[in-house]
């Protein structure tokens, strides 16, 4: 079985960061400002749109996060969105700890080298204690 993509970009994409991975059956494509997933089973896909560009992805055996300029992005093995962040960084986000009840990471606020620590509950995307 064969499989071919394409990738169509915006013409106002920012094109910092570029991932493709096989996840849970699933290709999973960071690209521009989007994240893109095709099913292997059925071909079904479904883009998400990042605002405003794709950093990272962290997967995990139960969803994969996604790191944005501003946000984190949790998806579920269905494709679906479960949660979105508020904004963590303005210029880039990562993350140091994505297993647990909690998620940390660093946003940058003050390019460059204003990075600042966040914490995350995983199951919300809501604010944690740091």
């Amino acid at each position: 079985m064969t499989l071919r993509l394409c990738v169509y970009a915006d013409g106002q994409d920012v094109f910092t960061f570029e991932a493709a991975i096989v996840w849970r059956r699933n290709v999973v494509i960071g690209f521009g400002s989007h994240l893109h997933l095709v099913a292997l089973s059925d071909r079904a896909h479904r883009s998400i749109p990042l605002e405003p560009y794709f950093g990272h992805l962290y997967p995990t055996e139960q969803r994969v996060l996604v790191a944005s300029a501003e946000r984190v992005f949790c998806i579920g093995t269905d494709q679906q969105l479960l949660s979105r962040s508020h904004v963590v960084g303005i210029d880039g986000v990562v993350l140091s700890e994505i297993d647990g009840p909690v998620i940390r990471g660093e946003g940058e606020w003050d390019p460059p080298g204003g990075w600042r620590p966040f914490a995350l509950l995983a199951s919300s995307g809501a604010s944690a204690q740091s």
